[in-house]
């Protein structure tokens, strides 16, 4: 299945606000329903995680992944530096965390001239345990499309 989906500027508002993973996250949900994603549940950048404890208990097992807004840019991608842990409380939320500032991530964030702080908005997911597995890929040209694959 290939599901092609032209993105607006409410994105690039919730990028600011969740990240780039939860701001697509939560466009694909709105706009491609038929795209089978595994509940979530969005922390916003500088938001405390407790704020949102219920509604991520309701998910039950599931992942803390990183959602920053640097994350998985045109120019920049963050890819395999940031952390997704399986959730078992604060010491989960601190690994995701940590890897803002671990040596790794400093480093490529000085190789490329962004300034620190970076900041991070939480995706807390249901894992889905399925064979099912998806992608999304920028068009080269056009960055307001994207493909979605599975």
């Amino acid at each position: 299945m290939i599901v092609y989906i032209h993105l607006d500027m409410s994105l690039e508002a919730d990028v600011l606000k969740y990240g780039a993973k939860g701001a697509v996250l939560n466009y694909i949900r709105s706009n491609a329903p038929q795209i089978p994603i595994e509940p979530f549940v969005l922390v916003p950048v500088g938001a405390n995680w407790r704020d949102y404890e219920s509604s991520i208990r309701d998910l039950g097992d599931c992942l803390v992944r990183s959602s920053s807004p640097l994350e998985d840019g045109q120019r920049i991608s963050f890819a395999g530096l940031f952390a997704t842990e399986r959730f078992h409380g604060q010491q989960s939320v601190d690994w995701v965390m940590e890897s803002l500032t671990s040596e790794d991530t400093s480093e490529y964030a000085k190789i490329h001239e962004i300034k620190t702080p970076i900041e991070m908005g939480l995706v807390f997911q249901r894992d889905s345990k399925s064979d099912w597995n998806w992608g999304i890929l920028r068009h080269p040209h056009q960055k307001n499309l994207l493909f979605i694959m599975g």
